[in-house]
């Protein structure tokens, strides 16, 4: 009684494999059993929809829209080609990504290929790297018309050793953010973009103040360029959950909630640590760390077996990924508690100190459990997936919108994109589609009076994966790229995509 989740083979055949949640769903269903939870969680589930039978709430338009989306169509029935939402329009991209682990082999994605799962990596790859081929990318931003671009910086180059700082690496970087300045790109520098150095941990008051020590060293130089948009940390939920409830990401730890709680306190105490000691340095930075708000949601919503059990694992999924950093924004409070499995609590001493609510989103997934297994997991009928198995959900977004502005900052969405895996073709059409979508869902948000700044799109270049490099063990390879990359000849090439956007920036002089 699993989640499960279909992928088709070169030949066609389909495999059904155990699907993403498939651990935390046998610790959590064991519990559930072991506890005698499961008449209460269908009890909770029928007292829930008898209190919302008696008691209706209205959905809020952004929320209404979520559920049942209307996209814009023109006169011939077909959907409208929208224009760019009136807010910084560019691209995003993390260090890694673009440089890969013989590059960066002292952090803990570099290890991750070079020791312990070497052959994922084919050292002959070849990779974007932005910092050795600026010039490269600042052709592209401008080909492109963007207007803002979200970097990483990487920490293991600017500090070798801890305690050891590369002038030559520190000027490398003040060097780029002026080339985007001048050329009219506003830059949004990420901190940390879940690649670290090996020595590096947050765990200790030490570890929390050296990290300290490399964010004022970097403030002092984005202060000098005029940068003014700093991201702390990358996606402060998933990486506990990756890390700690999955074991996809180091430390590879398996339905460890309490690691994952700590990991995500360790991670705010440096954030409001760094946070003072940047606004010491620039009171005009504009701070915050990034929050991919993923909200499982239950598959079957009427099934009387499946659908409380379903609400109940999606409830535990969502609590490490969304819930727990939502409470930590708001009060201060770090709260994971899961009957049978984890009752933590953690006071920050005030609420997380940010000044802008970064974002980043691409889809809610589903959990779908089965004696029997399904088609798939992740989609409903008719939906598309992409090759990381995510549903292609852009009307999710106007929810995830609305949420982040309940904490009452500005918004960039730091990240949002779609990859190649619903491509039949390389027109890039379901890509341009949802790219389409997602600027009605901003325009929508923007006329609700929620205040959006920025859209960076993912990514710019093709990028090498987090855990799965540049292929993944299913027929569709991860490729998010407005521009392909060719990982063997190292060729960029824009796609379809990217012509979307320059045909958008073309109409916006126009206008």
């Amino acid at each position: 009684m699993l989640p499960i989740k279909s992928t088709v083979s070169l030949d066609g055949t389909l495999i059904r494999e155990g699907a993403l949640v498939e651990r935390v769903a046998r610790y959590v269903l064991q519990v559930f059993k072991f506890f005698g939870l499961l008449p209460v969680a269908v009890a909770c589930h029928l007292a829930a929809r008898v209190e919302r039978w008696f008691y209706p709430v209205a959905d809020s338009s952004l929320t209404e829209f979520a559920k049942r989306p209307t996209w814009e169509v023109g006169e011939d029935g077909k959907e409208r080609d929208v224009s760019l939402p009136r807010v910084l329009t560019g691209f995003a991209t993390a260090d890694f990504h673009d440089h890969g682990p013989l590059a960066r082999p002292h952090t803990n994605f570099g290890e991750l290929y070079l020791k312990k799962f070497p052959d994922r990596f084919d050292p002959s790859s070849k990779f974007p790297d932005m910092w050795n081929n600026p010039e490269t990318y600042l052709n592209l931003l401008k080909e492109t018309g963007a207007k803002v671009f979200r970097f990483s910086i990487p920490r293991d180059q600017i500090e070798p050793e801890e305690g050891r700082f590369d002038e030559a690496q520190i000027q490398a970087v003040s060097k780029w953010c002026e080339q985007l300045k001048k050329a009219g790109i506003e830059p949004i520098a990420t901190l940390e973009h879940n690649a670290h150095p090996l020595y590096q941990t947050l765990a200790t008051v030490e570890g929390r103040g050296s990290f300290v020590r490399y964010a004022q060293r970097i403030g002092v130089c984005l202060k000098e360029c005029g940068v003014t948009k700093i991201v702390t940390f990358n996606e402060v939920g998933v990486e506990g959950f990756q890390g700690h409830i999955m074991g996809e990401f180091p430390p590879y730890r398996s339905v460890d909630f309490e690691g994952a709680a700590k990991n995500f306190t360790h991670l705010m105490q440096t954030h409001n640590a760094v946070y003072d000691a940047l606004k010491e340095i620039d009171p005009h930075f504009q701070i915050g760390c990034s929050h991919d708000p993923i909200r499982f949601r239950p598959y079957h919503k009427y099934n009387p077996l499946w659908s409380p059990i379903e609400r109940l694992v999606a409830w535990v999924l969502t609590s490490v990924n969304h819930t727990m950093v939502m409470d930590a924004m708001r009060k201060g409070i770090v709260k994971l508690k899961i009957p049978g499995l984890i009752n933590y609590e953690f006071d920050l001493g005030g609420p997380v100190k940010f000044d802008v609510s970064y974002l980043q989103y691409y889809s809610d997934p589903l959990v779908k459990l089965s004696f029997f297994g399904g088609d798939s997991v992740s989609r409903v009928k008719d939906e598309k997936t992409t090759a990381y198995r995510f549903r292609m959900y852009p009307q999710g977004m106007a929810s995830a919108l609305e949420e982040m502005a309940s904490l009452g900052k500005p918004i960039v969405i730091s990240e949002v994109g779609l990859d190649t895996g619903v491509n039949k073709g390389d027109d890039d059409h379901e890509r341009i589609q949802y790219l389409n979508r997602i600027s009605q869902v901003v325009k929508k948000a923007l006329d609700e009076g929620i205040n959006i700044q920025a859209v960076c799109y993912w990514t710019l270049t093709d990028n090498f994966d987090w855990v799965h490099g540049w292929t993944l063990p299913v027929p569709c390879p991860i490729r998010f790229g407005m521009y392909r990359f060719d990982y063997s000849t190292g060729e960029i090439a824009p796609r379809g995509a990217a012509f979307w956007f320059m045909r958008k920036r073309q109409q916006e002089a126009l206008s």
